[in-house]
């Protein structure tokens, strides 16, 4: 991401809505797929810490950043991070992470096999591996450009990277689903006018920031269940380092 983009994302993650309800629809999947509490947690691409808070309800969390902008967001938090770059060696014992989180990291590291298989020794035989990506290159805009993106995911080969990288999978779903029309329309507009907009990350007025929050919130219930949704703008996976029963 561009240096510029972290103070504004500081700035937003408290409060927009996207940031707000994926909060709570990763809490609830969370809460779905792990069993334990406390936990080790790890979280890779921590931006600027909105996650932090909602992680820590589970346990003890660490961070790794590798953007120096946003690792001095996260230490004038008061949070201590990490600098690491993936594929690359994290200085964490191995078999000692219950869950690492990649939440909407992995779109923007070139060598994302590498990357997954490179975190798998640091998990527990029980642990987890949590994901988020965006979905569908055809949705491909300028905010992808913008935020750095390398790729958006296909289903099919968001699965492939994730069992060569040495994972098996145990959900994996679509989410963004009700207002992923809007999101279609939006992008299709922008293209046929032209538009040049850097990002979609915009704070919209208060009444329609609470509604699109609100409307995206509703899709905890299902993931939360463990139930899959058939599309949506994004991609989650909850997955396992292969061969562990």
């Amino acid at each position: 991401m561009d240096p510029e983009s972290y103070p504004r994302m500081a700035a937003l993650e408290t409060s927009h809505w996207w940031f707000v309800a994926r909060r709570q629809i990763l809490k609830s999947v969370l809460h779905r797929f792990t069993n334990q509490k406390p936990m080790t947690i790890l979280e890779v691409g921590a931006g600027t810490g909105g996650n932090v808070a909602m992680l820590e309800s589970f346990g003890h969390v660490t961070l790794v950043e590798p953007n120096p902008v946003a690792r001095s967001i996260l230490n004038q938090k008061g949070f201590s991070v990490i600098d690491g770059t993936l594929p690359g060696i994290l200085p964490l014992p191995e078999k000692s992470v219950d869950v690492i989180a990649m939440l909407d990291v992995l779109e923007h590291i070139q060598a994302d096999e590498e990357a997954l298989r490179a975190l798998r020794p640091l998990l527990t035989p029980t642990g987890k591996i949590l994901l988020t990506v965006p979905a569908f290159g055809w949705l491909w805009s300028h905010h992808d450009a913008y935020h750095h993106h390398i790729r958006r995911y296909s289903r099919q080969g968001l699965t492939a990277v994730i069992e060569r990288a040495g994972y098996t999978i145990e959900y994996l779903s679509y989410f963004n689903t009700l207002l992923f029309p809007l999101v279609v329309l939006a992008r299709l507009w922008a293209r046929l006018c032209g538009e040049k907009n850097r990002s979609d990350m915009n704070m919209p007025p208060l009444w329609l920031n609470t509604l699109l929050k609100n409307i995206f919130a509703l899709e905890r219930h299902v993931l939360g269940r463990g139930k899959p949704l058939p599309v949506g703008v994004s991609l989650l996976v909850v997955a396992r380092p292969q061969n562990v029963s």
